[in-house]
């Protein structure tokens, strides 16, 4: 009762601050908005009031905050104010990325930009910096998002008031979260040596500050990394520290990353169960918190799963929708997976056309992006020089003209050598891929036509012995034909019957797509009606039931399992019941991870009591399925359960 009532006061407590703070907010615009219109033709009273009103709807709504943007800028302009015109454009490019209208965005922060540096305002390129570079990492143009990192990190450290001991973990804050951005940026490159160095200052500045947040994100991020070198072991100990960092915040909206890639770690262990249990929380967190981008992640490591569980259907279907989110949330590198994992799948199917379409567009994704990924190495260098110059200027204020003009010089020959070099290196690489392409389209063309070739043969094969069996039959039924006793007829049906369960498994196998399995629920349900023909029993009803999908089974344990369910379908019809009465027969087929059960049972007599089936030496049928059996290395089990019953195991290994 008291923690009820703990409760409800802390509720109530919790709803006046909100409706305190409803009303505050309308008090203030109230009060702003009479102010408005007291100013009369005060401009630069209205301008005031304008950018105090759009502070107010900065977070609360972007139609009016656009509308009274837009008016700072008109009086910024008259009034030639270039802080407060400088401020508006900010507003404007925050509500138009917001919207999703990135070019718009980046029009807008770009003059705010070219204000905020010509009037040397630090504070403001840092701000206006950070927000670029996140528009930038939108857009996928990784280099771009770099430089503005850096530039705001060079500004962060020119802010003079930020130097104050009183604000030094603020300071450490701002810089904690650029590096870990950086890192980002890095890692989208694949530039994995970079990406954990400023993952690795992130996490000591956050560690240092006790920012939990950025902690968790550097944990989470350089495990990520971990992962790609296969230190499973690293990366398990850092997505965990993350998880239980982001729980103690209650972080649920980013705590489904690590969800997932904690799924992700254990599909690349072969811990299948564990994974998907993970990727179900994850994909449960999204139905809560939405977003595309780790929904297609998401899709592409469960395909990844499925397809190494040789669920290939499956994993085909999970690809396919990740590549339909990919076409309204575009990634180069996801597309590469994407097409890759697709073209592989097929190609398990043996669907070789579709294997080879998606082969191809991913190879000629990769060929594309080469160039772009050279010139990007040395824009690399480039930036890492123009870093390394604005440290030193920074650190260094007696550092002479002569000395920074020098120093320039030398980074453009640095470039130019390095252009050169990549230039010739990008010559002979290109030759070389050409001709590497060359010898293995060739022998990929030779392999698929041996495989069509062998996949022709062995269909021949299979056709072949089929008719070797029916020639078999044949011959059995015209001799028995001849015999008038059925003492000796029965014997003739019986091996009738078993050669009859050996041809079908090659039937099946002829027109097939597989050539080394056949699935159980067409052939037991064409085997019961053979049985059922050849005794002309028309009283039997055999039903086959598989409870679960559809299975394959290869020729080595069809043919056996055949001739055992030959013999216990035949028993069951010629003596469950009494002559004349009908026999219901029922085979349920299950199978369990890499193990098969079935179970076959009648509603006739039953076996007769101490029946003992390794002692009935009356059945050459019987001594048959314990030899089958054996060969499974499987159990057999006889028992009465309203009719005979009997229950086979065996492993598909």
């Amino acid at each position: 009762m008291i923690k009820l009532n703990e409760a409800f006061h802390k509720s109530a407590f919790f709803l006046c601050l909100v409706f305190a703070s409803v009303s505050l907010f309308g008090q203030n615009l109230d009060s702003l908005k009479q102010e408005w219109v007291s100013a009369g033709s005060d401009i630069q009273k209205k301008l005031q009031i304008s950018g105090e009103i759009s502070d107010l709807y900065f977070n609360v709504h972007l139609d009016s905050l656009e509308k009274y943007s837009k008016i700072q800028i008109e009086l910024s302009k008259q009034l030639n104010d270039q802080a407060k015109l400088e401020l508006g454009y900010s507003a404007m490019g925050s509500i138009y990325f917001r919207r999703g209208k990135v070019s718009d965005a980046l029009y807008y922060y770009n003059k705010a930009k070219k204000i905020a540096s010509d009037r040397g305002d630090n504070e403001r390129l840092f701000a206006i910096s950070v927000n670029l570079a996140s528009i930038n990492i939108v857009q996928g143009k990784n280099y771009e998002a770099l430089r503005n990192y850096f530039v705001a990190r060079s500004n962060l450290y020119k802010i003079k008031e930020f130097k104050k001991s009183s604000d030094l973990r603020k300071l450490q804050q701002y810089e904690a979260q650029i590096n870990l951005n950086i890192g980002i940026a890095y890692f989208n490159m694949n530039d994995y040596k970079n990406a954990t160095r400023f993952y690795s200052e992130a996490l000591t500045n956050s560690l240092r500050i006790k920012d939990s947040m950025t902690l968790a994100k550097a944990y989470t991020n350089l495990a990520e990394i971990e992962m790609i070198e296969q230190n499973y072991n690293v990366a398990e100990d850092f997505l965990y520290r993350g998880k239980r960092i982001k729980e103690s915040i209650r972080d649920s909206i980013s705590l489904k990353v690590n969800y997932l890639l904690i799924g992700r770690l254990y599909m690349e262990l072969g811990r299948f169960r564990e994974a998907n249990r993970y990727f179900d929380v994850t994909e449960d967190l999204l139905i809560k918190f939405p977003n595309i981008s780790i929904e297609k992640k998401l899709y592409i490591n469960r395909g990844v799963s499925y397809l190494r569980q040789n669920r290939v259907e499956k994993a085909i279907q999970l690809l396919n929708e990740a590549k339909k989110i990919n076409r309204s949330e575009y990634s180069l590198s996801d597309e590469i997976r994407i097409n890759q994992l697709l073209s592989e799948s097929h190609f398990l199917i043996k669907n070789y056309e579709k294997a080879n379409l998606y082969r191809e567009i991913y190879e000629g994704i990769k060929d594309s992006i080469y160039n772009s990924e050279t010139n990007l190495e040395i824009a690399r260098l480039e930036m890492y020089y123009n870093a390394q110059y604005e440290q030193l200027k920074d650190s260094v204020e007696f550092v002479q003209e002569n000395e920074r003009k020098g120093k320039q010089i030398r980074i453009k020959e640095v470039q130019n050598f390095y252009l050169i070099l990549w230039l010739v290196f990008l010559a002979v690489a290109f030759g070389a891929i050409v001709y590497v392409l060359g010898i293995v389209r060739k022998r990929n063309k030779e392999l698929q036509k041996s495989i069509k070739e062998k996949e022709a043969l062995m269909k021949e094969v299979h056709h072949r012995v089929k008719n070797n069996f029916q020639i078999i039959s044949s011959l059995l039924n015209i001799q028995a034909n001849k015999i008038s006793s059925k003492k000796y007829q029965n014997p003739m049906m019986n091996m009738q019957n078993r050669i009859l369960a050996m041809s079908l498994v090659h039937e099946k196998l002829y027109v097939s797509e597989f050539q080394e399995a056949v699935y159980v629920n067409d052939y037991f349900q064409d085997l019961g009606e053979s049985i059922k023909d050849s005794l002309l029993s028309n009283k039997s009803f055999i039903t086959v039931k598989n409870e679960g999908e559809d299975f394959l089974i290869s020729l080595e344990k069809a043919i056996p399992l055949g001739l055992i369910v030959n013999e216990l379908m035949t028993n069951s019809i010629k003596y469950a019941a009494e002559e004349g009465s009908e026999v219901h027969i029922e085979l349920h087929m299950r199978k369990i991870e890499d193990e098969i059960q079935i179970t076959l049972k009648d509603d006739g007599k039953g076996f007769p009591e101490n029946f003992d089936p390794e002692a009935y030496s009356e059945s050459i049928g019987l001594e048959l399925v314990h030899v089958l059996i054996d060969q499974l290395d499987g159990q057999i089990n006889f028992k009465n359960d309203g009719g005979a019953c009997v229950e086979i195991k065996f492993s598909l290994k």
